[in-house]
């Protein structure tokens, strides 16, 4: 019920609109037939698919784009609850569970139209089912451990990476050889069941191109959660937090804190630059889990020590300190400049700045996104390098026409509106040969007249032979 209070607080975010949500939007509102047909976003297809059915039943307004993520959190902290609670007691899960949603990333991305939070529960029931399986052994319950596992994979292949933490934990645990079999079993269910989708998406590893290579403004808030999850899973350790469970509380949860995000860092750093914190949400799991048994143990401890009321004290106005400190991030959260960028202020920008028969452009071309949820702001307008639009296409963003038209078409028009990433975002620049001719043409030929910002992206107005 926390969860879903603080999911819900705000969850209209004034209006706001993030980009990712627009594609998620635009996605989910086109046929069957073309969310089949995409050449591109297929690692996201599966969650397409199921947005169009809640779109279906319960309309398409921003309270429905979100909902499902705020109820998927509410999931994953009664589930996580319940993990901590059978592994270190019910005072652990309690405070597990009250843990998940006060971090300010699993806030963030609760009331968000994308499917990390539905990720994030998906796993965290893959969890649960993990330690059921190596308590109780029983065959159905590795069963629905692969279909769950699997699930979670087609929502988003960086699920896969939960399975390497729970092969740490089994590998750390010293599991006897008869369980660890099936658990490679469901893995290799888990592998067949996905590799359709993995050989179709690596085709499409040019959609996060974008990519930079991690840096410390990456990480955002990871560090401090780390911090505080192994400083839980020390106390753990310390004062003997399981309770002769075939695994220890810190045992399951430590890798989940700490092995998928490695993971990824290290394929960022030495093969291909991959890494986004919500892409491994879930490990935030992890971070609940020995936050909240550390603070069981510590309050249990402290029934053994002369002061005990003062040491309880003591910890609960730590503890208190601590959450009062991310309550400016709770409340900024809910604020339309909160997301990178806000699609429902770029629309509205447009709308005051463009006039009929101006061209438009797109610098990336992905900031075409705006152009399929709010039609009537572009009807007027002519996109300049496009050769076809994002539905006929099967594309997020659509075909743009080659470089040398491209160059052509801009040079035909007199007034063109430029929505561009503003300020840059530390991403590598696009060096497709249409992005480097659109710059190019507009620096050489055109002046910049107006340019009106807003959240993470400039609006301008460009005028051929600087006739403003």
């Amino acid at each position: 019920m926390l969860t879903l209070g603080q999911g819900l607080w705000g969850i209209r975010r004034e209006g706001s609109l993030w980009g990712d949500e627009t594609t998620t939007y635009d996605m989910a509102t086109r046929t069957l037939p073309d969310i089949v047909a995409m050449q591109t976003e297929s690692v996201h297809g599966f969650y397409y698919l199921f947005m169009q059915g809640v779109f279906g039943v319960f309309g398409d307004g921003l309270v429905t784009l979100r909902l499902p993520s705020v109820l998927a959190m509410s999931v994953a902290s009664a589930v996580v609850a319940a993990i901590g609670h059978r592994l270190a007691g019910p005072g652990a899960g309690l405070l597990a569970g009250v843990l998940l949603p006060l971090a300010p990333v699993g806030m963030q991305y609760m009331q968000a139209g994308r499917s990390y939070a539905l990720v994030t529960a998906l796993v965290a029931v893959a969890t649960w089912l993990l330690v059921r399986g190596l308590d109780e052994g029983r065959t159905a319950l590795w069963v629905w451990y692969a279909v769950v596992s699997l699930t979670a994979c087609l929502c988003h292949e960086f699920a896969v990476l939960s399975l390497t933490a729970h092969g740490t934990t089994l590998l750390v645990a010293r599991v006897p050889w008869p369980t660890v079999r099936k658990w490679l079993l469901a893995v290799a269910g888990v592998a067949v069941g996905i590799a359709p989708l993995a050989w179709v998406t690596f085709g499409q590893r040019d959609m996060v191109d974008w990519i930079a290579t991690p840096g410390w403004h990456n990480l955002f808030d990871y560090p401090v959660l780390v911090a505080l999850g192994v400083t839980g899973a020390g106390v753990l350790v310390a004062l003997r937090g399981e309770r002769g469970r075939p695994v220890a509380l810190w045992v399951l949860a430590l890798p989940m804190l700490l092995v998928p995000t490695a993971l990824l860092l290290l394929v960022s750093f030495t093969i291909e630059p991959l890494y986004i914190n919500r892409y491994v949400l879930y490990f935030v799991i992890g971070f609940a889990l020995l936050a909240g048994g550390g603070l069981d143990r510590l309050w249990t401890a402290a029934a053994r020590v002369r002061w005990t009321w003062p040491c309880r004290a003591v910890l609960v106005v730590l503890t208190g300190l601590l959450i009062a400190g991310q309550v400016p991030d709770w409340i900024s959260l809910r604020r339309a400049d909160s997301r990178l960028d806000d699609d429902a202020a770029v629309a509205r920008a447009v709308a005051d700045l463009a006039e009929q028969g101006d061209g438009v452009v797109f610098l990336p071309l992905r900031r075409r996104e705006v152009t399929q949820v709010y039609p009537e702001v572009f009807r007027g307008l002519r996109d300049v390098a496009v050769a076809q639009a994002p539905v006929p296409s099967g594309t997020a963003y659509g075909v743009e026409l080659p470089a040398d038209r491209v160059r052509s078409a801009l040079l035909s028009t007199d007034r063109i509106v430029v929505l561009r990433d503003d300020p840059p975002r530390g991403e590598p620049m696009d060096t497709r040969p249409q992005e480097v001719v659109k710059r190019q043409t507009l620096a050489a030929y055109f002046r910049e007249c107006t340019v009106t910002r807003v959240t993470g992206v400039a609006i301008a107005t460009y005028a051929k032979d600087g006739h403003c």
